[in-house]
């Protein structure tokens, strides 16, 4: 049994793929006419470099919008997120510290009245 090709889905696609010859140059007059001529490493690197100029161009105009400000990306304080992380502790200290001055009111006062009283006595 001979076997025509290695697979059938080659078969299909081996009509519409040119053969092209770029690092190899034929023996054979019928395949000289398949050789892709060199092409000159200058006009690639200014086709390149051209294409890369119009890529940035374009993500510059896509991008860069004058009405966008930069200063208002920033925050208006620098620690906003360390106040934000604090308050809750921040509430909590200031309740025990207001506690802890009446404590202190209150020890005073009854120490004086008891001073008072003692003294009157």
């Amino acid at each position: 049994m001979a076997q025509t090709s290695s697979h059938p889905a080659t078969d299909a696609l081996a009509p519409a793929l040119p053969i092209v010859f770029q690092n190899y140059k034929p023996r054979d007059e019928s395949l000289k006419k398949y050789v892709d001529d060199a092409v000159d490493p200058e006009t690639v690197v200014a086709e390149v470099a051209q294409r890369q100029n119009e890529i940035i161009e374009a993500h510059i105009r896509l991008y860069d919008d004058p009405r966008q400000d930069t200063a208002n990306l920033a925050p208006k304080k620098v620690n906003w997120d360390l106040k934000r992380n604090v308050a809750e502790r921040l509430e909590r200290l200031e309740r025990r510290t207001q506690r802890a001055m009446m404590e202190v009111v209150r020890r005073r006062a009854e120490e004086e009245g008891a001073g008072a009283a003692a003294a009157a006595a």
